[in-house]
């Protein structure tokens, strides 16, 4: 085996060990959002959704932004005095970057929870405030065992963070319940408890170091200590954000909704309780549309290191085309069943509609999880920033315009024009730098036909019973009509031929170019 082929080995068995991990996390926190809703009712997931952003962001830095960025520099430095002189310029950044956002966070909660339209929320914004101490530690450990070649270390600490984060919020949540606490109460009690399963991610990478170099301290000297901060700051900062944004783009939007939905909701004549109910019932839908992208990341994650030469630019458009395929099936059949899907998940149909409409959403996310990993993959990063930042600014613009007229609904719509608009622009880049093969119009058309026809076969199936109020019915509805919407979404896959059998042995061998390719 020759060193390029050993080097991609290594990538591909890296990338795998990262995807696993973080499709567990995903996995997780998806799936506890739903009893914690049950448990604490909608204007509970309402506190603990308004600031649940704060925290999600700081994570995603300390996952994929501040250690990817690391890694890269570390990578490049052959001797470990080199190294470890690098550790200690990123570790002034980020303890100091972290100590900066801890504070600002602790200090001006109020501010910020006036900005979100409930000053109740001030308590639980300075427990999430803790978040950003445990940043540097994270990012350090896994930017440097990253750096070395060794992801181990950056896996573990993110699956025992997610499962202790996920058991520790559900254990308190039902305690909490149980005793009677207040909603605000319980909200600062799970981010509490969120921050010890983050802290138990630090103590991993912090047992790791200790027992590799605890004879080996950090050294550090004063002279050329500021020169070298400096240095980092450009480095390390702007960068790690700016890698890590295609991870964070449903945070992003919840960001947003946070500061704009509440303020909204009362512009349009929706008392303050009732405001925050609803904005509980809109956040309904976050978990299933987290479900949506898993399938999308773990695809973005398998072809991201196969993109080279002109195997690459058809590997990447037949990724695109995967992601079309899962995305547009998701969404229509999240939209058809979103009535049995809100009984079983929630209880109840509040909000039915507004889960019906953004369920549309998935047929963006999967494309733009996916194009966002090819432009990277090509070393186009700001410009997959800035299409992320451009929907952005159109689900902002569309908040404060369609909220106050519309209601709730307007959020939902304000969240597929973003989603839509960074498809847009995404698509505009990869065309304009000959990224991928592009499907054909026949494609095309066949693809719209599958989902046409999924939609109309999920809605006869469920013609005999209308709607439905009790859980145990909804359920068996809600798995019965996804059972039959998978088999006939790939009935009508293979029917229509929007694959060859020879393209998805490509996928399944991670761009192998000994492999033919079919056409569609």
């Amino acid at each position: 085996m020759t060193n390029d082929r050993r080097s991609f080995a290594r990538l591909l068995k890296s990338v795998s060990l990262l995807t696993a991990a973080a499709l567990i996390g995903k996995v997780f926190s998806a799936v506890y959002r739903i009893p914690y809703q049950n448990m604490t009712g909608d204007i509970g997931y309402y506190v603990y959704q308004q600031v649940y952003p704060f925290y999600g962001i700081a994570m995603i830095l300390a996952l994929y932004g501040f250690p990817a960025v690391l890694a890269g520099e570390m990578a490049q430095q052959k001797k470990a005095s080199d190294r470890l002189e690098t550790m200690k310029a990123a570790g002034m950044v980020l303890v100091s970057a972290g100590a900066s956002a801890f504070m600002l966070l602790l200090l001006f909660a109020p501010v910020v929870a006036g900005a979100m339209g409930d000053e109740q929320l001030t308590p639980v914004l300075r427990m999430t405030s803790f978040v950003f101490l445990l940043v540097p530690v994270l990012s350090l450990g896994r930017g440097y065992y990253q750096g070395i070649g060794r992801m181990e270390p950056t896996a573990l600490s993110h699956v025992v963070e997610q499962v202790c984060r996920v058991s520790f919020i559900l254990l308190f949540a039902w305690a909490a319940v149980s005793a009677g606490e207040g909603v605000y109460d319980i909200g600062a009690g799970a981010m509490g408890a969120s921050i010890a399963g983050a802290g138990a991610g630090a103590l991993i990478m912090l047992l790791l170091w200790w027992s590799q170099h605890r004879r080996k301290p950090l050294p550090f000297r004063f002279r050329g200590a500021g020169k070298e901060y400096k240095t980092m700051v450009k480095k390390l900062l702007i960068p790690g954000v700016v890698a890590c944004l295609g991870a964070m783009v449903f945070l992003f939007y919840q960001w947003i909704d946070a500061f704009t939905v509440v303020p909204g909701l009362e512009a349009y004549g929706v008392s303050g309780q009732d405001a925050k109910e609803t904005k509980g019932v809109l956040d309904r839908a976050q978990p299933l549309l987290q479900f949506g992208t898993v399938i999308s990341t773990a695809l973005a994650a398998a072809v991201l290191p196969s993109l080279r030469g002109k195997e690459g630019v058809f590997l990447g458009g037949l990724a695109l085309r995967v992601s079309l395929v899962i995305g547009g099936a998701a969404a229509v059949g999240l939209y058809t069943v979103a009535g049995f899907v809100n009984v079983m998940l929630f209880e109840n149909r509040s909000g039915t509609e507004l889960m019906a409409t953004l369920a549309i959403s998935l047929l963006f996310s999967g494309w733009i999880v996916t194009a966002n990993a090819i432009l990277q993959g090509a070393d186009r990063v700001r410009m997959a920033a800035g299409a992320i930042v451009a929907g952005g600014v159109i689900k902002l613009i569309g908040n404060i315009v369609l909220i106050p007229v519309s209601g709730a609904i307007g959020a939902a719509a304000a969240t597929i024009g973003g989603l839509a608009v960074t498809s847009l622009l995404q698509g505009m880049l990869l065309q304009k730098h000959g990224l991928i093969s592009w499907p054909s119009r026949r494609w095309c058309i066949c693809w719209a036909a599958l989902l046409v026809l999924l939609g109309a076969g999920l809605w006869v199936l469920q013609l005999p019973v209308g709607s439905v109020d009790a859980r145990t019915v909804a359920g068996m509805w809600a798995l019965g009509l996804a059972v039959a919407g998978v088999a006939l979404c790939l009935a009508l896959v293979k029917g229509l031929r929007l694959f060859e059998p020879q393209e998805w042995k490509m996928v399944s061998a991670g761009g192998n170019k000994n492999e033919k390719r079919g056409t569609s």
